[in-house]
């Protein structure tokens, strides 16, 4: 198993410079712009809904922009996919005037669609030597198919639907088969020196979270509570720290900080929900670096456990009911906690926290991310003192295993409608 927890963390730990769900449709566009010359005369994207729902209305790294124009221009004008996740940390200053003059052309036509990937997205570059087109599905910088002229160069699994699936189950979709207490073993067992680059995410999170702090980005959430505690409205302990620190990443990473986040799952912001916590506390108590990797271990694959039911783009807040089950067993565990304390925290962010609603990756994440901060550390702490679930209610089974797959019934066929609804919403808004 230790091969494979590395193989999943090796794959759903990684950077990315700016919300990853517009970094995805530039990257398309890179690569379909990389392959084809000539006078730019339309750009077509076709998303899945979750997909198109996240890049609608995020700040772009680097801009004072939002949303999918942008993001989709700036990456036909850097041309560099071999950049993945951070293709655009790199656009230059006349490359972002230029995208900007070309989404004013009216040039770019957008729709959304079905898939069987909940990560998908076609870009189809129109140029007067031609058309070139990119696919990236499954993962956010994972190309299924590349075809120039109707030549397709790359193909990844079976497209002659228009919906493509996978070839094979991916080492995500197979953690179905992985339970707490096999991660937890994982965990606090496999040489350090195999999770020791997980430090990375603790250093890249917390730039970006000091930056969030220190400067004016998105709703400013976590200066506002900072100042709060200025004027002796909230305590300054340990939560307190959390919620600022938390917050602050979100806003910044939200607003268009153009500065990279170590991604957990194929999110930025459920990467720092489970790294900023896990840090603060232990720091506050003096814990020590192999704790800290180790936490960190537990909570993104439990992360990842957690998104093998509910995919990576979902109705249900991915930082509510799947980052934050992460949090809750990496900080119950370095508080102390035995298997049955560690899943107590996560069945009661379960029982706490699901529905609520993912309408999009914009500035108000902030304010679910320091939600699911607050209760994650609650949940850790009183289960380590003895309070927390340990029988069925609701949707909350004996099992912590199957309570996890109980979301994936609640966001699939419970919330079925709940993408087109908010769908709706955005489109009555630009018409």
């Amino acid at each position: 198993m230790n091969t494979y927890f590395n193989q999943v963390l090796t794959e759903q730990v990684k950077p990315a410079t700016g919300c990853t769900e517009p970094v995805a449709i530039a990257l398309a566009c890179a690569k379909a712009a990389s392959l084809i010359s000539g006078e730019i005369q339309s750009l077509h994207i076709v998303a899945s809904k979750g997909l198109y729902k996240n890049a609608s209305a995020v700040g772009i790294p680097g801009t004072d922009e939002k949303g999918i124009g942008m993001a989709a221009f700036m990456g036909v004008l850097v041309k560099k996919p071999e950049l993945g996740m951070r293709i655009l940390e790199v656009a230059s200053d006349a490359e972002k005037e230029e995208a900007r003059a070309y989404v004013k052309k009216n040039i770019l036509e957008l729709g959304y669609t079905e898939s069987d990937y909940d990560v998908y997205v076609k870009a189809t570059l129109k140029t007067s030597e031609g058309e070139a087109t990119a696919i990236i599905g499954g993962s956010h910088d994972r190309f299924i198919q590349v075809s120039v002229n109707g030549q397709i160069l790359q193909e990844d699994g079976d497209n002659k639907a228009g919906s493509p699936k996978l070839a094979a189950e991916d080492t995500l979709a197979a953690m179905r088969k992985v339970t707490i207490s096999q991660i937890l073993d994982f965990a606090t067992s496999t040489p350090l020196e195999d999770i020791a680059w997980l430090e990375e995410a603790v250093q890249m999170n917390s730039k970006i979270s000091e930056l969030g702090q220190k400067k004016a980005y998105g709703l400013g959430i976590g200066r506002g509570l900072k100042q709060l505690v200025d004027q002796g409205l909230l305590c300054d302990d340990l939560l307190t720290k959390i919620r600022i620190q938390v917050s602050a990443a979100a806003d910044a990473r939200m607003g268009g900080a153009k500065l990279p986040v170590m991604t957990s799952c194929g999110s930025g912001n459920q990467g720092l929900l489970i790294t900023l916590p896990l840090h603060a506390y232990c720091e506050y108590n003096s814990k020590s670096r192999e704790d800290l990797l180790r936490a960190l271990a537990i909570a993104n694959l439990t992360n990842a456990l957690a998104k093998s039911y509910l995919g990576k783009l979902s109705p249900l807040c991915g930082c509510s009911v799947s980052a934050g089950l992460g949090a809750a067993a990496g900080l119950s565990w370095l508080a102390g906690g035995s298997l049955a304390q560690i899943e107590g925290a996560i069945k009661g962010m379960i029982a706490n926290l699901t529905g609520t609603l993912c309408d999009g990756a914009k500035g108000t994440c902030a304010l679910k991310l320091e939600t699911a901060a607050v209760e994650a550390f609650t949940y850790a702490m009183m289960s380590v003192n003895g309070v927390y679930l340990n029988d069925v209610q609701g949707i909350v089974e004996v099992s912590t295993e199957a309570s996890i797959a109980n979301l994936e019934a609640v966001s699939s066929q419970g919330m079925q409608r709940m993408d087109q609804t908010v769908l709706d919403m955005l489109d009555q808004r630009q018409n």
